[in-house]
């Protein structure tokens, strides 16, 4: 997918081989939606970069210099993708096809903010005063082409079962790190099977998360979503699905599930940043609905345009 990078707020393609994070993938990162200057659900963002920061043991972040380094590469963004319009920027980012979709900045966007531990330290023992480096990506979002998709949910998709397990690893479950060669193998398995999505378990049999994305069920009237305290990722969609659970009338539960209770479940759905709520219709052979998901995915759309932040004007919007 093409893309434009930015790189401690310059824009560049290029890091130093010595950083930790081409070394030993020492850093963190997470992906916003952003549409028409306007980041969708920052503060479960801002949450998992705070909750990195400090579980990884990296310096903590100031919000202000992490807005103020979105909202600069936002405006150069912008500055770019006018010029191209006025067709006098003869940069070689935009000589692609697929560079097109770069023509109108309002389309809906993926910034993804990388922050890595820098370079330095003796092997695999970080330095003691590390000066982390920023990477900033923007690419067209994957799937959304105008600013009413993000209103739509996604139709109902057949979800698989990915043969790659989730590593069980307390100390870093839960975390975005950059350390995501599980995904990259089970999003390869994909490519043999025709589906979107694909559920992975841990060497516990127990029901972890799809390979980018939360999984929730809904039983009864019960939303449950799996413990992620011994493996896999916590999104900031799933963050926040948690807190809107009430409205719809359901009651909420974090657990330890197995592939029975999916079977037995009324619904399944998942998250994401991106894509928001992706309602499942068909699981090895068990068919669902999606009533309540729709309701789930109306509040979910409600609240976050009742939430985003105005990137460029630096304000929420009301």
């Amino acid at each position: 997918m093409t893309g434009l990078c930015w790189v401690n707020g310059q824009r560049a393609d290029e890091i130093s081989t010595m950083d930790r994070s081409v070394q030993y993938g020492d850093g963190f990162f997470t992906t916003l939606l952003v549409i028409q200057g306007q980041v969708y659900n920052w503060q479960g963002h801002w949450w998992r970069l705070q909750n990195s920061a400090k579980r990884l043991g990296f310096p903590a972040l100031v919000e202000s210099d992490v807005r103020n380094l979105l909202k600069s590469v936002l405006a150069d963004f912008v500055e770019v993708t006018q010029a191209k319009k006025d067709s006098s920027l003869s940069d070689s980012s935009f000589k692609s096809q697929q560079a097109c979709c770069f023509n109108d900045s309002s389309k809906p966007l993926a910034m993804k903010l990388v922050i890595t531990r820098g370079v330095g330290g003796k092997g695999y023992q970080p330095p003691l005063e590390p000066k982390p480096n920023t990477i900033v990506y923007i690419h067209p979002h994957p799937q959304f082409e105008n600013v009413c998709d993000f209103e739509t949910m996604s139709a109902p998709i057949e979800l698989g079962l990915s043969q790659t397990l989730s590593t069980i690893q307390p100390q870093l479950a839960g975390l975005k790190h950059l350390n995501r060669l599980e995904n990259v193998l089970a999003r390869n398995e994909l490519l043999t099977t025709g589906l979107s999505e694909a559920l992975m378990l841990n060497a516990n049999e127990e029901v972890v998360c799809a390979t980018q994305s939360n999984l929730f069920l809904i039983k009864d009237n019960t939303l449950m979503t799996p413990n992620l305290a011994q493996s896999g990722v916590s999104g900031t969609t799933r963050l926040q699905i948690s807190h809107l659970a009430e409205g719809v009338g359901l009651d909420y539960q974090e657990c330890y599930l197995t592939l029975e209770d999916c079977l037995q479940a009324d619904e399944l759905f998942l998250t994401n940043a991106l894509r928001g709520v992706m309602p499942v219709n068909l699981f090895q052979q068990r068919a669902y609905s999606s009533e309540r998901t729709l309701a789930i995915h109306q509040a979910w759309v409600v609240w976050q345009a009742q939430n985003r932040w105005c990137l460029m004007a630096d304000e929420r919007v009301n």
